[in-house]
């Protein structure tokens, strides 16, 4: 039988973030445990600087250049930038039977419907969107039978999730509060920046458990939005590192990924899972406020994210597959 697939992939996670990386200030127990387990990769590359186009390679095995996105990235209310004709890793996958899912955060565009038949501004506020239309040209147009998402990054607007193509709850008024960088728009009455990946984490192990149920792998994209800005952890994991508000969102990345280990061993299916665990391009060298509280985000590499030195794009990548990975091995090996 076919393995089951995890792909983890934070945003903005850098190549000295993770303990078994060398981080001292911030812990990340499940992530060193799993690497214990697998393959640590040193020399491990995305394909661009910023999220969206490593985003697209990821799904499309492309280069974004060949894409209308030259350069830059997405935004909250773009349009589709992969075409619903192009074969993605979901819909390959999907074609040998597996399940598919994209949960958290999608940032690759959706065909978004206007109150006033205008096109959508991609930098909006999206004042003038109707939430209660339905979106194509997203994960369900793609190849994943299931998706959960966030529209792009948690500093842009909307603040709101979808659902298989549905706004969950429609955004009525102004975001609030404004959390570091985030631009303007609507949420919905009673959203929590805070409480965003715990969501994902939440609907990841419930899809999982149903998968359990059927006897056919499954293909998993999760792609949470820590550590990208604005940095907001919730209250049970508030202060638990040693780097900030920043250095808590990487252990709530950290604790996602536990809380999807944990699930696969509970249901017996780690020993028939290839799990994934890497970023999407590197880390900023400072917090917002500028503080590095004594940690080196992209360790002791050139530049930062956006940049075309290394730790624009070097990134943390590990593989666990038992029986198929040798354990507690690490490869130099450019990939």
């Amino acid at each position: 039988m076919n393995p089951n697939i995890i792909f983890i992939m934070a945003d903005d996670l850098g190549y000295g973030d993770l303990g078994c990386y060398g981080a001292t200030k911030i812990a990340t127990p499940n992530i060193d445990r799993i690497a214990h387990e697998g393959m640590r990769f040193s020399d491990a590359h995305a394909a661009s600087a910023l999220c969206t186009p490593s985003r697209y390679n990821v799904l499309t095995g492309r280069y974004c250049w060949r894409s209308p996105l030259i350069q830059g990235v997405l935004w909250g209310f773009s349009p589709p930038l992969i075409e619903t004709s192009r074969i993605t890793v979901a819909s390959l996958l999907k074609e040998h039977d597996y399940a598919t899912a994209s949960i958290g955060k999608w940032h690759l565009g959706l065909n978004w419907t206007t109150t006033d038949g205008s096109i959508a501004e991609p930098k909006g506020n999206g004042r003038n969107i109707d939430y209660a239309a339905p979106l194509t040209g997203g994960p369900n147009s793609l190849g994943f039978d299931y998706s959960f998402n966030i529209a792009g990054s948690l500093d842009m607007a909307p603040y709101c999730f979808i659902e298989n193509g549905r706004v969950v709850d429609i955004p009525t008024v102004e975001k609030d509060p404004y959390n570091p960088q985030q631009r303007s728009g609507l949420m919905p009455p009673g959203w929590r920046d805070e409480e965003v990946d715990v969501t994902f984490a939440n609907k990841a192990v419930t899809w999982i458990e149903e998968r359990a149920r059927e006897d056919r792998p499954f293909f998993l994209y999760l792609t949470p939005s820590a550590p990208h800005r604005p940095c907001m952890p919730p209250d049970f994991i508030k202060g638990a590192s040693h780097a900030g508000q920043r250095g808590d969102m990487i252990m709530l990345f950290d604790w996602l990924v536990g809380q999807i280990d944990e699930t696969l061993h509970r249901l017996a299916l780690a020993e028939d899972t290839l799990l994934i665990i890497t970023s999407d391009n590197g880390a900023q060298l400072t917090d917002f406020y500028g503080n590095r509280w004594g940690h080196r985000p992209n360790s002791d590499l050139r530049g930062q994210k956006g940049d075309i030195w290394d730790s624009g794009h070097r990134e943390p990548f590990i593989v666990r597959w038992p029986g198929q990975v040798e354990a507690g091995s690490v490869s130099d090996q450019l990939v």
